[in-house]
């Protein structure tokens, strides 16, 4: 837990808000005083690790009481939340065509912030979503997940919902392959497979490592296939990455295009 903990720390999300470019628009609100509860975290683990390499059998330290973060207000306001049939309301369609609903987070909790979906070979909606979004405060953890939605009585709606994998760290984008799934999880590329056929990821495996975080909404996306079986993945401006792969670390600065070997585990950064 300290290493999660310090790591968030040492490189944290949305670094362009906190030291960079913007730290002027955002990030004297909320973003530095996080930083300094993350610290606290780590001392307090700190001293636990000590205790428990004392002579003396160590006592658990109760949690850390982490001074509250100040309140941050809508600075340009925020739009009304509308309901999906409010939504479909305002829609201006051309009369050749028509709108329905396939699924919403009132009947679907779990599809709350969806970022990306993909229909699979099977018809199914794949949806990632993120409440973690814009970054994991102190104190918390990644709840992001991986949703497939399933209209199983061919009514053009969704009447099945199963979480394929849970506690990703913001999932922007992700693409099917190689027998599972392929996903954004700053700063890394993670293969996520279902091994029993449940639909429940059982694997995990960290492909790449290394990709820059400094803008999290600029983060890996775009992901898809070449027809000669890459896998092509974008970020966009702000973002310095630096990756380690087999071949040696491959860098690219302020935006770019990386194509990746399954095959070989070659990655390499253009555009």
């Amino acid at each position: 837990n300290k290493n999660r903990q310090y790591f968030r720390r040492f490189r944290p999300l949305n670094t362009f808000y906190y030291t960079g470019g913007r730290n002027k628009d955002y990030g004297y609100l909320d973003f530095l005083p996080a930083m300094r509860n993350f610290d606290l975290l780590v001392n307090q683990q700190d001293a636990q690790i000590h205790a428990l390499a004392g002579p003396q059998p160590a006592v658990p330290l109760p949690p850390a009481a982490l001074p509250p973060l100040p309140a941050v207000n809508q600075s340009r306001g925020a739009n009304e939340w509308l309901s999906a049939a409010d939504e479909q309301r305002a829609f201006q369609v051309d009369p050749r065509f028509e709108v329905s609903l396939f699924a919403g987070e009132e009947q679907f909790p779990d599809i709350a912030n969806p970022i990306q979906m993909r229909w699979d070979s099977r018809g199914r909606l794949w949806v990632s979503c993120s409440t973690t979004y814009p970054h994991v405060y102190p104190g918390q953890e990644p709840q992001d997940k991986l949703v497939i939605l399933e209209d199983t009585d061919g009514d053009g709606r969704a009447d099945v919902s199963r979480v394929f994998a849970d506690n990703l760290h913001i999932p922007l984008s992700f693409e099917f392959g190689n027998g599972g799934v392929f996903v954004s999880e700053q700063p890394q590329l993670t293969f996520l497979k279902d091994v029993d056929g449940d639909d429940r990821a059982d694997e995990r495996q960290v492909v790449l490592s290394g990709f820059g975080t400094e803008d999290s909404h600029h983060a890996l996306h775009d992901f898809i296939w070449t027809p000669d079986g890459d896998l092509l993945l974008r970020e966009s401006v702000f973002h310095h990455s630096q990756v380690e792969t087999p071949w040696g670390p491959v860098r690219q600065q302020n935006s770019g295009w990386f194509r990746w070997e399954p095959a070989t585990h070659r990655l390499v950064s253009f555009g």
